[in-house]
This record gives structure tokens, sequence and C-alpha cells, in this order.
């Protein structure tokens, strides 16, 4: 019998974590070289993929890509508020950056869910835009503009 080739596997695993330093994703990818019995080599790729917060798939490869594909996580899909009577669950809450939009008041990163667009054209997450529109409210009421 011939001698038979190992398989031979590189395996390479990819952590995400969160700015406190917790874990908040690892992914796996690996490559392997098989032999098949006609003597040819065959080379075989598996990566994982990953549905985001903001409804697009990622793997680990695309941060390597030109242009990168590159991913934040948003601070309310990781923690979110909670709302009587129920609590959201917790998801990774990671987002493509191209996507995602920071809050100008509290500077946090915002999904397409958790962020609203405020009357000032600016996007803010909604517990700023809460606050926000409480604020123009009270303003409207006691203030007036003059407008041209």
């Amino acid at each position: 019998m011939a001698d038979s080739m190992q398989p031979v596997i590189r395996s390479t695993d990819n952590v995400i974590y969160d700015n406190d330093g917790t874990e908040i994703l690892r992914i796996t990818a690996s490559e392997m070289t098989i032999q098949m019995p006609d003597g040819t080599l065959e080379h075989r790729k598996k990566h994982e993929n990953l549905i985001l917060a903001d409804g697009t798939s990622w793997n680990a490869a695309m941060l390597y890509a030109q242009p990168p594909v590159q991913i934040g996580a948003c601070a309310q899909c990781r923690k979110p508020p909670y709302s009587f009577p129920f609590r959201a669950k917790p998801s990774h809450g990671l987002v493509r950056l191209t996507r995602a939009k920071t809050c100008p008041d509290c500077g946090t990163l915002t999904c397409p869910k958790h962020r609203t667009r405020c009357s000032d054209g600016r996007f803010r997450c909604t517990v700023c835009a809460r606050k926000w529109r409480l604020r123009e409210s009270i303003l409207g009421l006691f203030f007036v503009t003059e407008r041209p």
C-alpha cells in the first residue's frame, strides 16, 4: 500500500471582546488538506457564518477582505434596558460599522433597531431620543422661536 498522507489541519479561533474585556463571541475557522483515494489532494475550508444584529451575514474572513468588513457592538443589544412588563433578552449585538451610528449625546454605538432620528436630523439611541423629545416639548411650551 502506498504512503497515505495524514490530513493537514489548521484551525484558527477569532475572539471578539467587549469594552469591559468579556468575551462576546468565538468563531472557529479551519482549513484542511486531504489526500483522496486516487492520490489527488483536496483543500477544504470551513468558516462559521454569523447573522449580525442588522440582519447581514458575516464571517471572520471578511476582516481580511479589501476593504475589510468591520463590526462593532451595539450597547443596547448587549444590555437592553428594562421595560415593563417584559425584559428583552441580551444578544451579541454585533453590527457592521457601515450601518451603525454613534449617538451624539452619550457616544454609544447603536444598531438600526436601537436608534431614532430626531427633529434636528441626528440619530440618537432610544434612551437619549426620549430625553431629546421631552426637552424639545418643554422648550416648545415655554419658549417661542421666531421663524422667517
